[in-house]
């Protein structure tokens, strides 16, 4: 037995929804049907029991089928839109299909309203499901990035403490083993402990810089300007590009999904500077207020021509830049990048601090209104 249909029939002659309800049971169709004649039936049919499918004559006391489907597209554009008219409305039929509706039928010739119904049952089906394939495709990007983020957070985890510790355990050992070691044995033995403690000691560093890079504590711990910090010392440190920060001080912590991003973008960008800008100095400009935030990074390296065709294009414009334009726009802010050869590189970008919360909560209501 197929879904009993509820069917809403838009129509002031009693007589003509007589006739489009005795097609439907002609073909053995299951509905119920709902007479409406004015704009504000049709309204609260729409908001307090939408119906399946739509049929509405052209032209009524109050109001016409065009007012009906642009209310219909306003509340619920899932449901079909059928016009059935008369003989002589067939160029107004033809307007409410470009204007976004399903079919329509003349009342003289009501054979096909069956077929015609269930035609438009099943491309709003497919609709619905395309829709829900898209919405879900959209989200993909995001779910990637968080599923990264949280197994960036588990490995730095696991290497400041377990790996650390036991390097910081080996360490210890190897000294107490250098504290028995005899001291007639010309220094030899001595010699080499010292320089394994010395590998340790690099080791442990490697390990917390590795760990800082995956998922700084700072972060999550402080905000975004102690984290921005402790970035562009290390960077500086170990490439010896200067770099200058300005920020101004965090007193509160900003949205988490906002930081995490501007970070990685700061990150990235450093990261494209000490591959290909060959820069000497690196500019760092941070700035919020309670609507947004602004981050430019400034470089005076080589540069390049953003959309150049060939190899240079792909080194100086590729994944890095790719990776903060995703960023960006999966939290709906903006970004510019300006570079010219031997003019050096800047990447600006702009992020809203509330919209972001809003965007998500949009984003999975569309996922979840799509797939019902």
């Amino acid at each position: 037995m197929r879904k009993e249909l509820d069917i809403v029939i838009i129509e002031d002659v009693p007589r003509d929804a007589a006739a489009m309800e005795a097609a439907l049971r002609e073909e053995g169709i299951p509905f119920r049907a709902r007479r409406l004649e004015t704009r504000e039936q049709f309204l609260a049919a729409l908001q307090t029991a939408p119906p399946d499918v739509v049929l509405s004559d052209f032209t009524l006391p109050e109001f016409n089928a065009l007012d009906a489907l642009y209310l219909l597209q306003a509340n619920r554009p899932d449901i079909p839109f059928i016009l059935v008219t008369g003989n002589r409305s067939e160029e107004v039929a033809v307007a409410c299909i470009k204007e976004g509706a399903d079919d329509y039928i003349l009342k003289a010739s009501l054979k096909r309203l069956p077929s015609s119904i269930m035609n438009a049952l099943r491309k709003k089906a497919a609709e619905r499901e395309k829709a829900a394939v898209e919405a879900k495709l959209r989200e993909l990007p995001r779910l990637i990035l968080q599923a990264q983020e949280s197994e960036r957070r588990r490995v730095a985890r696991e290497l400041h403490d377990s790996v650390n510790q036991l390097l910081s355990s080996v360490k210890f050992r190897i000294q107490s083993l250098e504290a028995r070691i005899p001291q007639p044995d010309n220094g030899l033995l001595h010699e080499e402990a010292a320089k394994t403690r010395a590998l340790l000691d690099k080791a442990m560093l490697e390990v917390r810089r590795i760990s800082r890079n995956l998922r700084p504590s700072e972060l999550d711990d402080l905000g975004l300007a102690p984290a921005l910090r402790s970035l562009c010392v290390e960077f500086g440190e170990r490439t010896g590009i200067a770099v200058e920060l300005t920020c101004p001080d965090q007193s509160e912590k900003l949205p988490a999904e906002i930081e995490l991003s501007a970070y990685r973008i700061a990150q990235e960008a450093l990261t494209n500077v000490e591959k290909h800008a060959a820069a000497q100095r690196v500019t760092v400009e941070l700035d919020f207020d309670s609507v947004r935030l602004r981050l430019r990074l400034r470089d005076d390296g080589c540069g390049f021509v953003r959309n150049a065709l060939g190899p240079a294009a792909g080194k100086h414009g590729g994944m890095g830049l790719m990776d903060i334009e995703e960023r960006v726009r999966l939290v709906g802010g903006t970004c510019t990048v300006m570079s010219a050869p031997a003019a050096g590189t800047e990447v600006a970008i702009e992020l809203p601090l509330h919209a972001s919360t809003a965007a998500t909560a949009r984003r999975v209501s569309e996922v979840a209104s799509a797939t019902t």
